[in-house]
């Protein structure tokens, strides 16, 4: 992947409307800054950094799910449930812990 730019901390500093129109514009372009024009940053919009936690949530879950049917096993219709409302973002990986050992307390 090539940066296109990297703008000096200073730069940013002084064209920072600038960037944020940058990364909320239909393009959604990121913004990269640092010291000697090396990428030590990015200026990312809310949305596009809430999609990138999202597509690495539901990696992190299909990863799980493909573990699991690895070993020959299969998940029960609450697990499952559960890990779709992890990779859906409803659930945290502690929530859904706690809910899958309560399941399986009973």
């Amino acid at each position: 992947m090539s940066i296109p730019e990297v703008l000096s901390i200073s730069e940013l500093r002084e064209h920072l409307a600038d960037a944020m129109t940058q990364v909320r514009g239909p393009s959604g372009s990121p913004v990269y800054a640092g010291r000697h024009r090396r990428a030590e940053v990015v200026l990312l919009s809310a949305d596009r950094y809430a999609q990138l936690l999202a597509d690495e949530r539901r990696a992190a879950v299909a990863g799980a799910i493909g573990s699991t049917r690895a070993e020959g096993l299969q998940l029960s219709e609450v697990g499952e449930a559960v890990m779709r409302e992890v990779a859906d973002g409803d659930l945290t990986y502690d929530e859904a812990r706690a809910r899958l050992l309560a399941h399986y307390r009973r």
